[in-house]
Formats: C-alpha cells, structure tokens, sequence
C-alpha cells in the first residue's frame, strides 16, 4: 500500500466523517432521539465502500457479504441486533427497528418482541417488516 494511497484514503475518511458528526448534530439540535441519530450516522459508513460496514464489506468464505449491527437504547435499557444478515444494505436499520418494535404493543399471549435475529431469519424479517431487500451483489465493491 503505498504512501499517498494512505494520505489520500485518510482524507477522504476525514470529509466523512466530518459529513457524519454534521447531519448527526443538525439531528439532535432538531430533537432527534439518540437512536434515530446515531442509526443515520451508522448508515453512512454503511453506504460508504470505504469502510468495512454494509456496502463494502468484507466477503464470508462463500465470497457474500454477511453483516452485522447493534445499537441500544439507554434510557429503557434495550436494545436490537442483528447478525450474518445478507441482502440488506443499512443493517443497522434492522436493528434499530427492533427497539422500536420493543418500545411499541407487546404480542400476544405476553409474548415480548426479538432483540436479537441471525441469518437468513434476520432477513426475512427485516423484508415482513418494511426494510428494503437489495441484491447481494450490489453491497461488494471489488476492492
């Protein structure tokens, strides 16, 4: 790797970021809870091919990109994960959308909602329940 690649990839790692701290702070001076924020911050590194999240990252042994991704939430003490989910391009959105599944109607017969889903039962469920399904081949980058 040389040098100037280095020098090149650590701007625009900078500019990102700076990009990322930006809409995560224009969030919560609007009133955005820290979920909401901090799942938009995540999903930008996850469409970034920079970074090894989402879109671009690295391939499980299959050569498919499997991902995984948790946020929690402080005040309640919840918290959504998801693991080894494939077709998805912001899992962090998945697993977002399990705190808010937790914090609404529980389920019948007292039933409590997941917090944590893995594999391709992760998947459908992120699909029954509204997340975008994209072809796997869109989140490897060939580099």
């Amino acid at each position: 790797m040389s040098l100037q690649f280095i020098v090149v990839l650590g701007i625009t790692l900078d500019k990102r970021r700076r990009h990322t701290r930006h809409c995560v702070c224009h969030m919560l001076e609007k009133g955005s809870e820290a979920v909401e924020c901090v799942t938009e911050a995540v999903k930008l590194l996850e469409d970034s091919k920079l970074t090894n999240a989402g879109r671009g990252s690295s391939l499980n042994i299959r050569g498919c990109v499997e991902c995984d991704a948790s946020i929690m939430e402080g005040k309640k003490l919840l918290f959504g994960a998801v693991g080894a989910i494939s077709g998805v391009q912001n899992p962090i959105e998945v697993s977002a959308m399990l705190i808010n599944r937790q914090l609404g109607e529980k389920l019948s017969l007292g039933r409590l909602h997941p917090s944590v889903l893995v594999g391709e039962g992760a998947s459908q469920w992120a699909v029954a329940n509204g997340i975008h399904k994209v072809d796997p081949r869109l989140l490897i980058t060939g580099d």
